[in-house]
């Protein structure tokens, strides 16, 4: 499919068939920032035992995408800042 990894979020190949759309509506490429051009839902969807960016767990910064339980909720990162503190929050 022509609209699989090319950097845009695309709700039709956001599927387990196509890859979840090579990553795109995560924004595994650009470093998180997604191009929502072809896309209504926009959702960072992946297989249940990945995560998205694990260079990102416990950096300091709330990455809403690694906030799931494969990520070990952003390795605390996002706790500060649901609960008021002064973590950053990034995606």
């Amino acid at each position: 499919m022509a609209y699989v990894a090319n950097g845009e979020c695309d709700d039709q190949s956001n599927t387990q068939r196509c890859g979840f759309d090579g990553g795109d509506c995560c924004g595994f490429k650009t470093g998180g920032n997604v191009t929502k051009g072809l896309c209504f839902d926009c959702d960072c969807k992946h297989d249940e035992d990945f995560c998205p960016f694990t260079h990102k767990i416990g950096d300091g910064m709330c990455d809403k995408a690694n906030n799931i339980l494969q990520c070990a909720f952003d390795g605390g990162d996002c706790a500060d800042f649901e609960d008021g503190g002064l973590g950053a929050l990034t995606g």
